[in-house]
């Protein structure tokens, strides 16, 4: 289901500068979520964030299989708690959507949908763009209910 997500189309519909996929990935007994999937990235760094469920904004989304919108990271995420989320450090995102990708009613991985500029999202914005992107995607994202 993941292969017919178009992380290109997403971009185009949000109006965002950045798009991301994550998915967890299985190492021996380790359970990782990744950064997969890209389309507006300013570097490949994204490639080396590999976190626990849980951790950085993949592995929140992920574990708690809810949507989070960030209006202002300088605001909203405190500067000594930045440096737990890679992604935006590295691609300088300075708001986002981020929503679970649910398949058989569980997370199986996350989309997140980043600016490079604050307050271009907003809590009421950000219901539409998910119903936008599941019909899209023709994908059930954690969130919304059609």
């Amino acid at each position: 289901m993941k292969n017919t997500i178009n992380l290109d189309h997403i971009r185009q519909i949000t109006h965002s500068d950045f798009v991301g996929m994550a998915e967890e990935i299985g190492m021996f007994d380790d359970v990782q979520v990744k950064w997969t999937h890209i389309t507006g990235n300013m570097n490949n760094r994204y490639k080396r964030i590999a976190v626990g469920p849980g951790k950085g904004i993949a592995g929140v989304i992920y574990k708690t299989g809810k949507p989070w919108t960030v209006e202002n990271v300088s605001s909203e995420i405190p500067l000594p708690e930045r440096h737990q989320y890679p992604i935006l450090i590295n691609e300088k995102i300075r708001s986002f959507i981020a929503v679970p990708i649910i398949q058989n009613g569980m997370p199986e991985g996350v989309i997140l949908i980043g600016y490079r500029t604050p307050e271009r999202v907003s809590k009421s914005l950000t219901m539409t763009y998910i119903k936008n992107i599941q019909k899209a995607c023709k994908c059930e994202l954690g969130g919304v209910h059609l």
